[in-house]
């Protein structure tokens, strides 16, 4: 290196040498004490009542919605009971030299046609009355030639009624009051047509 072009020397230091760096450790955190914290019991115990009132709170809006659903299953339910009811009876007047059966034993007519004991039963009275069945059959049919009935459309052939006993009939006497299905019952009616009926509408007329 040339005379004059000498890069300046940092001072030294006082004893002649740098400081040695200083060495950090680390400092693992202290071990956990076992104790659950205070401010914890409070928010669980706020938690916890919080879960309870919102399951209390859910319940008591979706328990009417539920039971509401179930009424209407099994409304639906009976509407097919119905159904099925007077097409059987209607298959058996077709056998029958168009004549209806006998009143008091038009199941026991019929159940060859309908083949299922459990369509006899409406669900809502099966619920109280497991042998119980719920449905009648108009008794001023009975043995009722099917060409003389002038308004088939008009005229009830079976109904929801309050004897449940097997084979029940009268002429639209012991229809279910208060009705069955949450303000309404179900009728079947001659030309095979099922209706829902509210209470206080027009029931379906008794006489041919």
């Amino acid at each position: 290196m040339q005379p004059g072009n000498e890069r300046p020397q940092p001072p030294p230091m006082p004893g002649g040498y740098p400081p040695p760096p200083q060495q950090q450790y680390y400092q693992p955190p202290p071990p956990p004490s076992g104790k659950v914290p205070t401010w914890l019991w409070i928010l669980l115990g706020v938690g916890c009542g919080g879960g309870v009132l919102f399951i209390a709170v859910m319940a008591a809006i979706l328990f009417p919605v539920f039971s509401q659903a179930r009424t209407k299953a099994r409304q639906t339910s009976c509407m097919s009971n119905l159904k099925q009811l007077s097409l059987g009876t209607l298959m058996y007047v077709q056998d029958y030299d168009e004549m209806m059966p006998p009143a008091t034993q038009w199941v026991t007519q019929t159940t060859p046609y309908v083949k299922n004991d459990r369509t006899y039963r409406c669900p809502l009275v099966a619920v109280a009355n497991p042998r119980g069945y719920g449905y009648a059959f108009n008794s001023n049919l009975s043995k009722f030639a099917l060409a003389k009935i002038n308004q088939p459309y008009a005229t009830g052939m079976l109904f929801e009624s309050a004897n449940t006993e097997i084979n029940a009939s009268d002429p639209l006497s012991s229809v279910v009051t208060p009705y069955r299905h949450d303000g309404f019952d179900i009728f079947a009616y001659v030309d095979g047509h099922v209706k829902s009926i509210r209470e206080g509408e027009p029931i379906p007329q008794a006489t041919p």
